[in-house]
């Protein structure tokens, strides 16, 4: 370790320090804070960390990202988890700019959380080896079953979801955010 690598972390803690310190009067972080190498810090909301904290959204952290290609790129070594988040995370400052930019648009509180939620949920759905599971074992799997019986990960994402939220008791949280169902 270089002395310019201990300059970077002492610069990032400094950083995050100062985000905290410097908030506003009366401000509260309704969430959790992140340090991500990527988009540097940035909170989500409590409903987010709620289904990131079950263990159908922790058994992201086992599937890497790169699938299979993994085994060639081995510095390519994040998973879905951190992609997840790190996908939260600009899903909301895009719907919260577009809020800002375009009010005509009439974009709400409820809309940039769903669109955090659904950037956070998007890979919920994904199998070992990431693509090459829906590439291979789906398609095996459709020419079994069917083709109507097995549904993509995109589809599995939202079944999933369904099941996180049911199986860890969620709705309450998702009522108190505002959304229901239909959301």
């Amino acid at each position: 370790v270089d002395s310019d690598d201990i300059e970077h972390v002492a610069d990032r803690r400094e950083a995050l320090i100062d985000l905290i310190l410097d908030a506003p009067p009366g401000a509260s972080i309704k969430g959790k804070l992140f340090n991500d190498c990527v988009h540097d810090h940035y909170e989500l909301p409590h409903l987010c960390v709620k289904v990131m904290d079950t263990p159908e959204f922790q058994r992201l952290r086992d599937l890497k990202q790169p699938g299979g290609t993994y085994g060639a790129f081995t510095c390519a070594a994040h998973n879905r988890f951190e992609h997840s988040l790190g996908t939260a995370h600009p899903a909301g400052r895009v719907a919260t700019q577009l809020r800002k930019l375009q009010p005509a648009l009439g974009i709400t509180e409820k809309d940039v959380l769903c669109c955090q939620l659904a950037g956070l949920c998007h890979d919920l759905g994904h199998g070992p080896m990431s693509h090459m599971f829906d590439g291979k074992f789906l398609t095996a799997m459709k020419q079994i079953k069917g083709d109507d019986l097995v549904p993509p990960h995109e589809e599995l994402s939202t079944q999933l979801l369904d099941h996180l939220i049911e199986q860890n008791q969620l709705w309450g949280d998702f009522e108190r955010a505002g959304l229901d169902m239909t959301d």
